[in-house]
């Protein structure tokens, strides 16, 4: 009877346990604060998927091997006027790519170029600049007999340290000798274990150096998405300027020392095809523990310097606030059903003069400061052949500005022989005296063409 007994009562622990093991996994019970904030607070690098999906990778991979075309507009309307930046983009392959590019104010023309890449080359024409002002091709008349004029300038992508020395530009040591131009989206994937071992490795620290006084659970909340009112319940998480100082200081002197991040940074790097002193695992070490030792240097105090809060409905983020001090609120919203972020920011206080930590600069202050709202949406056709991408942007003083993208993977491109037909000159074939000339005279006649311009939109 006994043994019955001790089997039951053993049963009914061990049903209690899977119970409560199964709650504590795939529900919020018996989870501290922190936790509960940093379950969510994770989630925000979901965001990164509206532009890493599936589906915007396969559309990538689409265009490594197949013809596509890409139609940008840039609308800045303001009380002043509408600005129109229309960017055409048709591509036979990645090394063979014609772009036409106009900018207007109010529909009246104010310059347009044109930008090719032929394999190994990339060329610019611009009518002011190859046959304006100062007409600087005269310059080149004296050493090319044969040229009186010119369309396009051109560059090879080769030896690039040697041309920028020969133009003149110091401290060209970490100036690549070529750019590999396939990498620049490659340096942004990161292999999934590698995220995954990052995240884990740089959370738990930063949990570390926070404890339970920093977190909260606040209730529940009213959010409204599209129209809709979601019930959400908020987790808070509260740290000052010394917290974050020691948070930041301890992420520097962990990565000085960790291999494995180290050696993603430099593979990475190598792919810019940097010089390999810039590249190497003990200079990135001392590079990172330099930055710790400037975070040291700060001078902080126990004032609040961030508070972070998460809203969660159904065991899903919908929402994230950032308070930067007494400043200014920046509110994250998913609407994961329409593929959307919409970003808002509400100012505290007028006179922004916080310079701790998150502060870059004056200017960024200032252009972010006037932002308002921005919505962003990225769409992917069921067939994977096209993608847009929508950011809308509303400012103070009355400023929208807009932006669309659609890339569409097809046949149907226009195809272009201006390049071909036009006389060209090749940067990296010119002599060192020829270059400084003619990179002299190019910046003067750049004055110029900016400054009848800017009176153009001035005048309009």
């Amino acid at each position: 009877m006994k043994k019955k007994i001790i089997s039951i009562i053993i049963v009914i622990l061990l049903i209690l346990v899977g119970v409560g093991v199964f709650l504590y996994l795939k529900t919020d019970m018996f989870k501290s604060n922190q936790q509960l904030f940093w379950n969510y607070a994770i989630k925000n690098s979901e965001v990164t998927e509206l532009f890493n999906n599936d589906s915007v990778k396969e559309i990538k991979n689409k265009k490594i091997n197949n013809s596509y075309k890409i139609n940008s507009k840039l609308d800045i309307n303001t009380e002043d006027g509408e600005y129109l930046i229309n960017s055409n983009t048709n591509s036979k392959n990645l090394n063979d790519i014609f772009t036409q590019v106009e900018f207007t104010k109010d529909s009246e023309n104010i310059v347009d170029f044109n930008l090719v890449k032929k394999n190994n080359v990339v060329g610019l024409k611009m009518d002011e600049l190859a046959n304006g002002y100062i007409t600087w091709w005269h310059l080149l008349s004296l050493f090319f007999k044969s040229l009186d004029s010119c369309d396009y300038i051109t560059l090879k992508n080769s030896d690039l340290k040697s041309l920028a020395e020969k133009i003149g530009l110091e401290n060209t040591n970490s100036f690549p000798d070529n750019i590999n131009w396939g990498t620049y989206v490659d340096i942004l994937e990161i292999q999934q274990d590698d995220v995954d071992y990052i995240s884990n490795k740089y959370m738990k620290l930063i949990i570390n150096d926070t404890n339970k006084k920093n977190y909260e659970k606040s209730g529940s909340a009213g959010i409204k998405i599209n129209d809709k009112i979601h019930t959400a319940t908020t987790y808070k998480m509260t740290i000052t300027e010394n917290e974050s100082k020691k948070i930041l200081s301890d992420v520097f002197n962990e990565l000085s020392k960790d291999s494995r991040t180290l050696n993603i940074i430099s593979s990475k790097l190598k792919m810019l095809n940097l010089p390999s002193e810039y590249t190497q695992i003990n200079y990135l070490s001392e590079k990172f523990t330099k930055i710790k030792s400037n975070i040291d240097s700060l001078e902080t105090t126990d004032d609040e310097l961030l508070e972070i809060t998460v809203y969660a409905e159904k065991s899903e983020l919908i929402q994230t606030d950032i308070k930067v001090k007494d400043e200014r609120i920046i509110k994250i919203v998913y609407d994961k059903e329409n593929n959307k972020i919409n970003l808002k920011q509400e100012l505290l206080n007028d006179n922004i003069t916080n310079k701790f930590v998150l502060s870059i600069s004056d200017v960024l202050n200032k252009i972010v400061s006037n932002v308002d709202e921005m919505i962003i949406d990225n769409h992917v056709s069921e067939d994977k052949n096209t993608m847009t991408t929508k950011v809308n942007v509303i400012c103070k003083n009355n400023i929208t500005i807009s932006y669309i993208s659609t890339t569409e993977i097809t046949d149907n491109i226009s195809t272009s022989n201006d390049y071909e037909q036009s006389k060209k000159i090749i940067l990296n074939d010119l002599t060192k005296e020829q270059l400084q000339k003619l990179y002299n005279a190019i910046i003067n006649n750049i004055k110029g063409i900016y400054q009848d311009k800017k009176a153009l939109i001035s005048n309009n």
